[in-house]
């Protein structure tokens, strides 16, 4: 939450949209745009007197992702706010708190997008944890997603003291995930994957590689949960965390999201091409 100076002597106070409501917005906004797109692509059909078609052929995806692209610029640059964030009287703003410009648009909803849906859309989800909501794209382009409906002083310095950052239990969960995703993998599919070349009397494959990738994950994923949890307390101790503490955790979930990623090309060289060899043999 940040405080706005409407004038000089007037000070207006307004707090960070949460995460949930930017999500069913955007939930929202993107169902309008898949039904302008089916509509258009139902009259263009019928006009054509071509068959109803939503598959492949049909351009269905591409009609409705340009859609949505026109249909964010144009609205967040004219109102501030699509109709699902109107809906919850949400608006974007720059972090002066005024109106965007229009090259502030662009890098919000397209470049900044762009970037945010890579790493498993981490650039959204990171508006869940970062203290003053924003997404990447919002970083990018300089942005705060905020309520309408200004708050007072009162209930400003109520928030203020209160606050507390979500970066620990955000980084525990990435810890605890990225830790479960390496013992499936290590504990489960590696050794059945050594017996099967076992069984067929193959000794070309060699576990040691996918365990050691698979041991640096876990690792890592320690790390994070045992971080995440001395952010915890130290947050009960102290009330808040210090910049360099929140800069760690920020690196150590971006690093993780990344060594989680991994896991699919490893996957692929490790058990995956095995088994396509082993197959290919006979």
């Amino acid at each position: 939450m940040e405080d706005l100076n409407s004038s000089n002597t007037q000070r207006n106070y307004f707090k960070f949209s949460s995460f949930l409501e930017r999500s069913l917005a955007f939930t929202i906004d993107g169902l309008l745009a898949l039904g302008v797109a089916a509509v258009l692509i139902l009259i263009f059909q019928t006009l054509t007197n071509q068959p109803y078609n939503f598959g492949k052929g049909s351009n269905f995806q591409t009609i409705a992702e340009l859609i949505s692209i026109i249909y964010f610029v144009i609205f967040t640059y004219k109102y501030g706010a699509t109709l699902g964030k109107m809906l919850f009287h949400i608006k974007v703003v720059n972090t002066n708190y005024q109106k965007l410009t229009f090259m502030q648009v662009i890098k919000r909803e397209i470049l900044g997008k762009l970037i945010s849906s890579v790493l498993f859309s981490l650039g959204f989800i990171w508006a869940a944890f970062d203290d003053q909501k924003q997404g990447w794209h919002d970083k990018i382009a300089k942005t705060y997603v905020i309520d309408t409906q200004p708050i007072t002083h009162e209930q400003y310095l109520e928030l203020q003291k209160d606050k507390k950052s979500n970066l620990p239990i955000g980084l525990i969960i990435a810890g605890l995930i990225e830790s479960l995703l390496s013992i499936i993998n290590t504990f489960w599919i590696l050794p059945k994957l050594a017996r099967l070349y076992s069984e067929v009397g193959n000794s070309s494959y060699n576990a040691y590689l996918s365990y050691g990738l698979f041991g640096i994950i876990m690792a890592i994923s320690l790390a994070q949960i045992i971080y995440g949890v001395i952010l915890v307390n130290q947050q009960k101790k102290q009330g808040t965390l210090t910049n360099s503490q929140k800069n760690i955790a920020k690196v150590l979930i971006v690093v993780g999201v990344i060594s989680a990623l991994l896991i699919v090309p490893i996957m692929v060289m490790t058990i995956i091409l095995p088994i396509y060899k082993l197959t290919t043999s006979f």
